[in-house]
């Protein structure tokens, strides 16, 4: 009797757990049934909706001025490519020091290049909550302070304070300002053109207030305090990024540090920046980083040198013609007498390969020349009809080491080009015609070093065989592309562009 109430009750809760189980099926259907469903109305309205917006117009990089980039579509591009372009530093100062309070203070740069001390210092305040830290703690011998509105600690100071009169109708009239100051010279420029005494503010028309000043006087160091506000952003974000393109291209400065207040992003709202620069010298020897371009990204910073190589490469009128060796200009090899350095670092791959028997006429003007031909390790390729003057590679700084080569056993001697200048060209007076490299992607790694030194001066033409890859950091074709803008400095031109294949490009500098 027992069991058969047990078999009763297993039974029972067989049925009982198969009718649950029917009705989570029937659950379990009517929510995959719904999905189905949701899915093919979800599908059927993405296929109904239509662009009605123009697409974008792009402008191509053969179109763009490096030295002055167009004006974005919006406030908020501007605003975040401005601040891209404030967030690096273009200057590495060794002593370098913050002078003045948080809101009112600025970096202050005292290198070696610099006048050891602040003579003269010119302020013009547009603000007249100014606390004058900056002035205060500076330690200048004498200040010229022009402010719509006196303050105490201006009597505090060394200064002579003009009061500017008049801005809500006439505005800041330089040309007045600049008659009553004896210096056209100063150490130290601080400028701060918006003021609530003007019209406007000043907002939109403060960075061409700076241009034109800067246009008239002489400094070392400009402290610029930037204010934008919400309902001019677009034009006054676009002024000021023209403007520190200006400033580096037509006038040698540099940023050397940016603070920030209030709100300077995709939400512009009572934006603030205390801005320092530093004016580099003439010559180039001192190291630097150009403005990023755009957002700074790899992309663009990649496009940006392909535009700098590429463009503006007519003024030689002999290119060379073989591919063996990087172009250079034949009409600038006419120097009395002709010395030709050539720097060739193994091409493992055989990319060029040109017979030189093919280029007799090239050569006729090599053969004109003394050829100073090094290589990194010895060779036995037929097709270099240099005799090796020297196995030597070309030393990163002033140093001479060496370094791993191609094998597993092999070892490269490094020597610095200036040892190699003074030992085969010891007059220092002497211009050499020609200097050549071709270094299988290393000179990155010289290019840096030979600027520093300044020994590319000694040389009327200088080629490079670049190997310029896609994939590089935004960082590394940005430092690129201010190597050459350095090498423009030390009174380089470009004038010619060979493009070869895959990564490999020529171009050609001359000291004119």
């Amino acid at each position: 009797m027992a069991q058969c109430r047990s078999s009763y009750i297993l039974r029972l809760t067989t049925l009982l757990l198969s009718c649950l189980l029917l009705r989570d099926i029937r659950s379990l259907d009517r929510v995959l049934r719904s999905w189905v469903f949701n899915f093919d109305r979800w599908k059927q309205l993405g296929s109904s909706i239509k662009l009605t917006s123009k697409p974008m117009s792009s402008l191509p990089w053969s179109a763009v001025d490096l030295e002055n980039p167009p004006k974005l579509r919006s406030a908020i591009a501007e605003g975040i490519r401005l601040n891209e372009l404030l967030a690096r530093v273009q200057y590495n100062c060794n002593k370098q020091r913050h002078v003045g309070s948080t809101l009112n203070g600025f970096a202050s740069c005292e290198d070696s290049f610099l006048s050891s001390r602040q003579k003269n210092v010119l302020s013009i305040l547009g603000d007249p909550y100014d606390d004058g830290s900056f002035e205060a703690n500076l330690g200048a011998d004498k200040y010229y302070i022009f402010t719509p509105r006196e303050a105490s600690w201006m009597k505090e100071i060394n200064s002579q304070v003009v009061r500017v009169s008049g801005l809500r109708e006439k505005g800041w009239q330089l040309h007045r300002i600049l008659a009553s100051v004896p210096a056209t010279s100063f150490d130290s420029i601080k400028v701060d053109f918006v003021s609530p005494f003007l019209k406007d503010g000043g907002f939109v028309q403060a960075a061409d207030l700076v241009k034109e000043l800067l246009e008239k006087v002489m400094t070392e160091q400009v402290h610029v305090v930037v204010r934008i506000r919400n309902e001019l952003a677009h034009d006054a974000l676009f002024s000021w990024y023209s403007l520190l393109h200006w400033l580096f291209f037509q006038r040698r400065f540099v940023l050397l540090a940016a603070e920030q207040s209030g709100l300077c992003g995709r939400q512009i709202d009572q934006c603030r920046y205390q801005l320092s620069f530093v004016r580099l010298p003439p010559g180039g020897t001192i190291s630097f980083e150009a403005p990023l371009i755009g957002m700074g990204s790899p992309t663009e910073e990649h496009a940006r040198l392909l535009a700098y190589l590429e463009s503006n490469n007519d003024a030689c009128s002999a290119p060379s013609t073989r591919t063996d060796i990087p172009l250079y200009c034949t009409e600038f090899l006419s120097h009395n007498p002709c010395q030709v350095y050539m720097f060739r670092y193994p091409n493992h791959d055989n990319t060029f390969t040109t017979s030189v028997t093919t280029s007799s006429e090239q050569s006729s003007h090599l053969s004109k020349c003394q050829v100073f031909y090094f290589t990194s390790e010895s060779t036995t390729n037929s097709s270099s009809e240099f005799e090796v003057t020297e196995v030597v590679g070309l030393s990163p700084d002033s140093s001479t080491r060496k370094v791993p080569g191609s094998g597993w056993s092999d070892y490269w001697s490094l020597t610095p080009l200036t040892q190699l200048t003074t030992r085969y060209s010891p007059n220092v007076q002497q211009i050499i015609s020609l200097l050549t490299l071709d270094l299988d992607g290393s000179e990155w790694d010289i290019l840096g070093g030979l600027l520093d030194s300044g020994v590319l001066k000694r040389f009327r033409q200088i080629s490079f065989r670049l190997r310029i890859w896609f994939g590089e950091e935004n960082e590394n074709y940005r430092r690129f592309y201010s190597w050459f803008v350095r090498l423009e400095r030390q009174g380089f031109h470009k004038l010619a562009f060979r493009h070869l294949q895959e990564s490999a490009r020529d171009i050609v500098f001359v000291s004119l």
